[in-house]
């Protein structure tokens, strides 16, 4: 939209667009048609907003504390390996181009709520598949 015509744009009530309309020969049924159409893009934005909300929610602490605990009985029998830097760095990139990252301070996980550390540990893997245990690839060969 150019500097005009955003000069031009102006908000108003909907009974004034509704005034304004049918002084412009609109009808009311084609004002309830659009009011209607109105009602239904801001139940499909609340919708798409609340799912967004809901994948950007961390995990609970009580799940994030099991995972953890878990991950690192796996790390321990494992002889506490730890991956390369490379392959963290492999891991890092796929995890900021995940819809579930969350940037910031410190990059977290959303769906996981790991916060890098995940990344290190060979018997590690993303829970939605997007990369896998090192040690269960190297086992597997």
């Amino acid at each position: 939209m150019n500097q005009n015509a955003r000069d031009k744009f102006v908000v108003v009530s909907s009974e004034k667009f509704s005034e304004l309309w049918k002084a412009a020969g609109g009808t009311e049924d084609s004002i309830q048609y659009h009011k209607e159409q109105a009602v239904r893009f801001e139940e499909r934005v609340k919708e798409t907003t609340d799912q967004l909300n809901k994948r950007l929610e961390t995990p609970k602490l009580a799940d994030m504390a099991k995972s953890f605990s878990g991950a690192i009985s796996k790390w321990a029998k494992s002889g506490f390996d730890t991956c390369t830097e490379e392959q963290y760095n492999d891991r890092l990139d796929i995890c900021r181009g995940c819809e579930y990252w969350k940037d910031g301070a410190i990059g977290r996980c959303m769906k996981c709520g790991c916060a890098g550390l995940k990344l290190w540990l060979k018997t590690e893997r993303c829970p939605i598949g997007k990369w896998y245990s090192i040690a269960a690839k190297s086992d597997e060969v």
